[in-house]
């Protein structure tokens, strides 16, 4: 199988980059607040209190899914960046071949 340059690639990959940031703030949250509520349920268990363990898995579940989706946003426009550079790329490329075939 020979390789050969195809910008149709690169311009899906940034397509996939830039569902995947849309997705990553409410995906950091969700799996952040789980950890943080289940972190919080097993402490407030560890003191024999199911009303303690509730409030704790509560208070840890908000702030660890806040945290989850500061970071997931952080994470998102990284992504965004990473396909705008690979557009970037496919652009020059673009602009380089037209400069190319410009008669001298």
């Amino acid at each position: 199988m020979s390789t050969h340059y195809d910008p149709q690639v690169i311009k899906d990959h940034a397509d996939h980059l830039y569902l995947e940031a849309t997705r990553a703030p409410v995906l950091y949250c969700v799996a952040s607040a789980v950890i943080g509520i289940t972190a919080g349920l097993g402490f407030g268990l560890g003191l024999d209190s199911a009303p303690a363990g509730a409030v704790i898995g509560t208070v840890l579940g908000l702030i660890s899914g806040w945290v989850g989706f500061s970071t997931g946003r952080s994470v998102g426009a990284r992504m965004k960046l990473s396909a705008q550079q690979a557009l970037c790329q496919v652009a020059i490329e673009r602009r380089l071949g037209d400069l190319n075939d410009r008669p001298a």
